[in-house]
């Protein structure tokens, strides 16, 4: 279990979301402006009626009104400021509180489940760039529901926010994220614990269809652990390699 444990901080199977789906919009030619607001650098593609729509204009605003975050750009490039939202709320994850982590796993099973084996297995093994799993799960935002849709959004936000105030990190032990591993075995037959596993130390020469199945097993799985192994399991994968963001 000390491989499978490495594994995971070493390649966190889920980034933020934000710089998946917005650095999946078409940027503006760095000549184009020169100071573009953030929120400019995303396009919105769903349709003027979609609650997607309107929760992406919204967000759009936020980003566009808020002064940290412009404090924070040091380039006028629309490409680099996406990067820059993306950066900024994949480093805040590992500082925002474990319930709220726990909140965003069912948003991520969602996405995946979205994703066939090999498009699931090239993401999680890191032979997927963000452009392309961004144009392939974007439009599953129309998927979740409109409570689903706000709470994306709000997290999205709060780990934005949590790293530009420089809120401190909030590791899991490797201790801690084995034992949450060990418990999503336990919760299986053992056939399928032994396979869940194996291919979890193997995660990057196991078929599209064990990898992505052994992922797609700790985010079911894993939702449904009690306290503490809950909580942790959602820290270890999406707070980064070392706890920190550093993905």
């Amino acid at each position: 279990m000390k491989s499978a444990t490495k594994f995971l901080f070493g390649t966190a199977v889920v980034i933020c979301t934000t710089a998946v789906f917005f650095r999946g919009s078409h940027p503006a030619p760095e000549n184009a402006v020169e100071k573009t607001p953030v929120a400019s650098a995303t396009t919105n593609s769903f349709s003027t009626s979609s609650a997607a729509y309107r929760e992406t204009v919204n967000f759009n605003q936020w980003l566009a009104q808020n002064k940290k975050l412009e404090s924070a750009r040091n380039s006028t490039s629309p490409a680099d400021q996406i990067n820059l939202v993306g950066r900024l709320g994949a480093e805040g994850m590992a500082r925002l509180p474990t319930a709220v982590l726990e909140a965003y796993m069912p948003l991520m099973k969602k996405i995946l489940d979205g994703l066939n084996d090999k498009e699931c297995s090239d993401f999680v093994t890191g032979r997927m760039s963000i452009t392309d799993f961004s144009s392939r799960t974007f439009p599953l935002l129309e998927s979740l529901t409109d409570a689903e849709r706000k709470a994306f959004f709000s997290i999205t936000k709060s780990a934005i926010n949590a790293r530009l105030d420089n809120l401190p990190f909030v590791p899991v032990s490797q201790e801690n994220a084995k034992e949450a591993l060990l418990k999503v075995a336990a919760s299986l037959p053992a056939d399928e614990s032994k396979a869940f596993l194996h291919n979890l130390i193997n995660l990057r020469t196991a078929s599209n269809t064990d990898t992505c199945a052994t992922v797609r097993t700790m985010f079911s799985k894993g939702v449904l652990l009690p306290e503490p192994f809950r909580g942790n399991l959602a820290r270890l994968i999406l707070s980064g390699k070392d706890g920190r963001g550093n993905f």
